[in-house]
């Protein structure tokens, strides 16, 4: 009858009977051939490190973050920062872990600007246009005191 105190005996050469689940049809899907492919990300969102979200920075700053492992030669970080306060946005690549940003970017004006800056993978073209081939992290912000 079965069980799990079930012990029968077998003898070689015995002939046994075992039941198979019946397989259950599955409908694939044909192609139609206008199918287009989807690239996968192949790297996560780099973890940020510097500065801390929602602080404060004065002068020159550098972004900070922690690697996603070995990079392709056409690989790069794809770094935006955005200036909240001005409405302008500037665009950096690198392959290091860090990014100083230009001193033309530190406000001037007399305010304090709140940047947004994201980063994530690309890889770049011979155009110099750029595919993500990693996850966008999430914004980190914090606050450029003007000279």
């Amino acid at each position: 009858a079965g069980g799990p105190n079930c012990n029968p005996f077998i003898r070689e050469g015995q002939v046994i009977n075992v039941l198979v689940p019946t397989a259950t049809m599955t409908l694939t899907p044909t192609p139609s051939g206008l199918e287009t492919a989807t690239m996968t990300p192949t790297f996560n969102a780099p973890m940020m490190v510097s500065p801390p979200n929602g602080g404060i920075a004065a002068g020159l700053v550098t972004l900070q973050w922690v690697s996603v492992g070995v990079l392709r030669p056409d690989e790069q970080y794809l770094i935006q920062v955005v200036d909240n306060t001005s409405g302008t946005t500037w665009t950096g690549i690198t392959k290091q872990t860090t990014l100083r940003l230009p001193e033309e970017l530190i406000p001037n004006d007399g305010q304090q600007h709140l940047i947004t800056w994201t980063i994530s993978v690309a890889q770049v073209n011979s155009d110099n246009s750029y595919n993500l081939v990693g996850v966008l992290g999430e914004a980190r912000s914090f606050t450029w005191n003007s000279r």
